[in-house]
């Protein structure tokens, strides 16, 4: 037997036993999902004759970190996008920042908050009674906490200046993670391997063990169908203050802290809910929601998917219109890196456009 053959035959030996658990299951696993009501349906509703929110936006960042010989090229930007439902509501102001450092392996952290900082400031400013987070609830955290531990006090200092804009990205956080019903924010978790439901399906003794959340959702769940919600557990949400570099990086390690705190009382509070469900538009994918609430139930659950799903349609689109119109505008911030470095080298004196213009327009390389 010739390598190849034996490798074949490995990988069938795989698929065997990975999918055999999960067929065999599904009809019987189906059956008490949906008796218990578990498994739920819902309706299909035009987003412009029958729509379920007055107004629905998207919100998305965009950052580079470009390396040239000499200085490292950042920018982030954030951007906000209509849904199906709102077309022609006001968007907030798109954000962007930019710097321009000494190269140094800390500048990847430093425009990764200040993209979390441009976000959750779109965020807040925008007007919509829906708005959609792109990632989880955490994710903006982790991003606003990402260059505070920086070990070079000149992109410590940057960081500084990001945190504390006068929009105040920590104090936006908070309003994000406060539960407010007549302001609904939904994040949308595009790639992930929670096992939230699975372990309860295992514990009732199914054998599907190791299997993910979404691949269980995908083989359950028919177009128009959701799990049933449970709660998303943020209760051991925090931030390590322990190793801040200097004093005002402990204080604003603080600040994130309280919001955390905010997060992991709404958790606790059952105000954090989560669930899969399968678009009526697509039948081959499913989306993962999470969202704050301050009275969830299965009536709130439904509303929120049939927003979602009124904004989600087309074969070759596996996300709200309003997430994939917004990573496209989130994307200008590749393009700004080579503008902003020709308009650095025409505010030089000519004797220096000519001594430091090759080193500042040369890429590194490794």
């Amino acid at each position: 037997m010739d390598g190849n053959e034996l490798l074949l035959q490995n990988l069938v030996a795989t698929v065997r036993e990975t999918l055999s658990p999960i067929v065999s299951s599904r009809s019987p696993l189906r059956a008490k999902l949906v008796d218990e009501g578990r498994i739920q349906s819902f309706q299909q509703r035009d987003p412009v004759s029958d729509p379920v929110t007055s107004s629905l936006a998207a919100v998305d960042g965009g950052r580079v970190g470009e390396q040239r010989y000499i200085l490292d090229i950042l920018v982030a930007t954030a951007d906000a996008a209509n849904g199906k439902v709102s077309p022609e509501h006001p968007l907030p102001t798109p954000q962007t920042w930019s710097s321009i450092l000494p190269r140094n392996k800390n500048t990847v952290s430093v425009v990764q908050t200040a993209m979390a900082a441009l976000e959750v400031q779109v965020m807040v400013e925008a007007s919509h009674e829906t708005r959609i987070l792109d990632g989880s609830f955490v994710t903006p955290l982790i991003g606003l906490r990402e260059g505070l531990f920086a070990q070079d006090t000149r992109c410590r200092r940057e960081v500084a200046r990001v945190i504390n804009h006068p929009a105040d990205p920590i104090t936006a956080l908070n309003t994000i993670y406060t539960p407010n019903a007549n302001r609904m924010i939904i994040a949308i978790t595009k790639a992930d391997t929670s096992t939230l439901f699975q372990k309860s399906f295992v514990d009732e003794g199914f054998p599907v063990h190791g299997v993910p959340d979404r691949t269980l959702a995908t083989q359950l769940l028919k177009p128009g169908e959701f799990f049933a919600p449970i709660r998303a557990d943020y209760s051991s949400v925090d931030v390590d203050r322990r190793k801040a570099p200097d004093k005002v990086t402990k204080e604003t390690l603080d600040r994130l802290s309280a919001s955390a705190r905010t997060l992991r009382n709404a958790s606790d509070e059952g105000q954090t809910q989560t669930l899969f469900f399968k678009p009526h538009g697509n039948p081959h994918f499913v989306l993962r929601l999470e969202y704050l609430h301050p009275e969830p139930s299965l009536a709130v659950a439904r509303r929120v998917v049939e927003t979602i799903d009124q904004d989600t349609g087309g074969a070759f689109i596996l996300e709200p219109y309003s997430q994939w119109k917004v990573d496209r505008e989130a994307k200008r911030a590749s393009k700004l890196p080579d503008h902003l470095m020709e308009q650095v080298i025409m505010r030089l004196e000519p004797s220096e456009r000519e001594a430091f213009g090759p080193l500042l327009r040369s890429k590194h390389r490794t």
